[in-house]
């Protein structure tokens, strides 16, 4: 009898797991839509210097990282880029969430989470901006040009 209780168990959270990555597929096109929405403006307020823009876009972690001032030096710092355009926006269930932009300096990618319903940038956006895209040029997701 306990083994029917288990084996029944592990049939539900099957089921629930098969029926949630449903869901999510389902979800996907319409997440990475908000995605490449948040990358736009980011390419829009990294080409327009506005750091206070580019700081509101970050998530809670990543603006412990940075106060607004420090953000905006590092900004300065690194130039304005005349380019900026979203190559790709991925949303893989539970595993990623990240989209990727092309600018003067090459391709870079900025992992998002969810705050409050919104996206956000999660990690070391400067960081980020000075390294090449770790994510490489595969895969397929919105404005993929590739």
């Amino acid at each position: 009898m306990v083994v029917g209780v288990v084996l029944a168990c592990m049939v539900l959270l099957c089921c629930a797991g098969g029926a949630y990555l449903l869901y999510d597929a389902h979800r996907a096109p319409g997440e990475e839509q908000a995605m490449e929405a948040v990358a736009t403006d980011l390419c829009h307020d990294l080409m327009h210097g506005d750091a206070d823009a580019v700081y509101a876009a970050m998530s809670a972690g990543a603006r412990d990282r940075y106060s607004l001032p420090e953000l905006a030096q590092g900004l300065a710092d690194r130039g304005r880029s005349t380019v900026c355009t979203v190559v790709r926006a991925t949303y893989l269930f539970l595993l990623a969430a990240y989209v990727e932009i092309e600018d003067a300096h090459g391709r870079h990618s900025f992992d998002l989470v969810q705050e409050a319903g919104e996206w956000k940038v999660d990690g070391d956006i400067l960081h980020d901006l000075d390294t090449p895209s770790r994510h490489g040029h595969g895969g397929g997701g919105i404005g993929d040009g590739d």
